[in-house]
């Protein structure tokens, strides 16, 4: 399962959709987070279970260069 924290639910919808459809996979899940927002990030953390492996994409979503390209793949 693959859970896509974002600020923007729409955003990471689209994207998780987009996901779902070229992997044939769909355990792919979108939730709310805003770092700004500690209640969030609290209730966010007391709820996840099992492992966790992170990455920001931010960079990527603005057309950037990957600033972390040997994390990729």
């Amino acid at each position: 399962m693959v859970t896509f924290a974002v600020r923007s639910t729409d955003v990471g919808e689209r994207t998780a959709t987009g996901i779902r459809k070229a992997a044939g996979n769909g355990a792919v899940h979108v939730g709310p987070l805003d770092l700004a927002d500690r209640a969030l990030i609290a209730a966010v953390t007391s709820a996840w279970s099992g492992s966790l492996h992170w990455r920001l994409f931010r960079p990527l979503a603005l057309g950037r260069p990957d600033p972390l390209p040997h994390l990729s793949g």
